[in-house]
């Protein structure tokens, strides 16, 4: 199965057009295109400053390579993302080269991630995936056994990501897409601002084609853990979660997230969070939740933009 990946991997990257800027950056120009030929790659490709083709190759399809951190495919841009009331934090923005090779790596390996997440994370690569979040809470919500959706954000999830135990289950969850992972994300990258350089540690990089997949796969055995909580069911798009049930059991699942968050590095973000109940049980809600300073509402809320609770409140979202 292994070897029917590289051959696949191998007749992607052939049809690939890369050229390699000599200033250890990567561009693309439709003047100065090379092409991939079954890694047989052009001068300009092998004399490039960033690591020889043979490693490059080693790192992407064969078995782990200890890549230092200031190869230059591995580099990254940086740009500062400042938030409100929240200090300042340097973003990695990858290198098209890396994403171009990314995506033919997704393309072979985006099964593989799907058998692992299932139904339980949907940003592995679940086609509709936004619509079918819509229609299940919906359909959840409005049965007799749900008193109420949770809807949870965290922040920052994807730069906070905990790298080195991410790493570890992907490995044993997804072996395939571990080891490229592991050569992309084990040593610290280099993020170029100006003429100074940071280390970034943790995270992934913003643009990387893989990252939705690394981070699919990282998640699940967080979402495996709060299977615990019985009675709520939940459903999960990237760090987007929504759990459905009971208020109390809510309030259960809430607490396991808090929990667990501080072991996986998922910060659950309050501002963020929602609560929607079903008028009548709006005062039990108020009452469990009153110390979380989580919202509650029995009015309605949006779940991917589409509008979900009381008819005046849908009727108020449509006509906006």
């Amino acid at each position: 199965m292994i070897i029917n990946k590289l051959n696949e991997i191998q007749m992607i990257l052939t049809k690939l057009q890369i050229i390699i800027h000599h200033g250890g950056f990567f561009v693309l120009t439709g003047r100065n295109f090379k092409t991939f030929h079954s890694f047989e790659i052009g001068k300009e490709f092998q004399k490039a400053p960033f690591c020889t083709y043979t490693k490059l190759k080693a790192a992407i399809i064969k078995h782990i390579e200890v890549i230092t951190c200031n190869c230059p495919f591995l580099g990254r841009h940086c740009c500062w993302f400042f938030k409100i009331a929240a200090t300042d934090c340097p973003i990695g923005i990858g290198e098209v080269v890396r994403r171009v090779i990314g995506k033919a790596l997704l393309s072979v390996i985006q099964n593989d991630t799907l058998e692992v997440t299932g139904c339980s994370q949907l940003c592995a690569g679940i086609s509709s995936a936004c619509e079918a979040v819509v229609h299940t809470v919906r359909s959840v919500y409005e049965s007799d056994d749900a008193e109420g959706v949770f809807l949870v954000d965290a922040s920052d999830a994807f730069i906070s990501l905990n790298r080195g135990l991410a790493l570890r289950n992907i490995l044993h969850l997804c072996p395939f897409l571990g080891r490229v992972l592991i050569n992309f994300y084990r040593k610290e990258s280099s993020l170029f601002i100006g003429s100074d350089t940071l280390l970034f540690k943790e995270g992934t990089t913003q643009g990387d084609t893989l990252a939705m997949g690394m981070y699919a796969v990282a998640s699940f055995p967080l979402i495996n853990d709060l299977l615990t909580v019985n009675e709520v069911k939940q459903i999960w798009y990237a760090d987007d979660t929504t759990g459905m049930g009971s208020v109390s059991k809510l309030r259960q699942w809430w607490d396991r997230i808090n929990d667990l968050g501080q072991y996986y590095c998922y910060n659950p973000n309050v501002v963020k969070s929602t609560l929607l109940v079903k008028s009548y049980h709006f005062v039990k809600a108020c009452d469990l939740f009153g110390n979380t300073n989580v919202s509650v509402t029995c009015d309605g809320v949006n779940v991917f933009g589409c509008p979900l609770g009381s008819d005046d409140y849908v009727k108020r979202e449509l006509d906006r």
